[in-house]
């Protein structure tokens, strides 16, 4: 079912995932008055669905530059994926946070990121000098 998702999520370009976390007047909670909303890229990064089992090539039986057999074989119980982010899918999210605060009244816009294990995608700042030139 999640393949659906996909698939509709990219042939309508729904980029953006829009979610509002409210506090419920009259129910006792931990915090009270919460009002905010996530904002959220949906079609890179772990969306974009670049992901393949890991396989090793192992040759058998060389003989000068004969190659006798050549196994491929899966590595069991590993998957690697690629997280794939672009400058303009970043500035595209940025805008539509910057929109959607404008057009809501919303006071106050806080990026979340990944800096601490996206190296190069922060030391490039993609995602960050594409926030401060909206």
């Amino acid at each position: 079912m999640r393949f659906i998702y996909f698939f509709v999520r990219r042939a309508l370009d729904l980029y953006a995932n829009v979610v509002r976390i409210k506090t419920v007047p009259g129910l006792k909670l931990r915090h009270q008055n919460v009002d905010f909303i996530v904002i959220r890229e949906q079609t890179e990064g772990e969306y974009s669905a670049l992901e393949h089992e890991v396989r090793f090539i192992d040759i058998i039986g060389r003989k000068k530059l004969l190659v006798l057999f050549v196994f491929i074989q899966s590595v069991r119980g590993v998957v690697e994926s690629l997280k794939i982010t672009t400058y303009e899918n970043s500035r595209r999210i940025a805008k539509f946070a910057f929109d959607y605060a404008t057009k809501f009244n919303r006071k106050k816009i806080t990026a979340v990121h990944k800096a601490n294990i996206m190296f190069v995608y922060f030391d490039r700042f993609f995602f960050l000098s594409s926030l401060y030139q909206i």
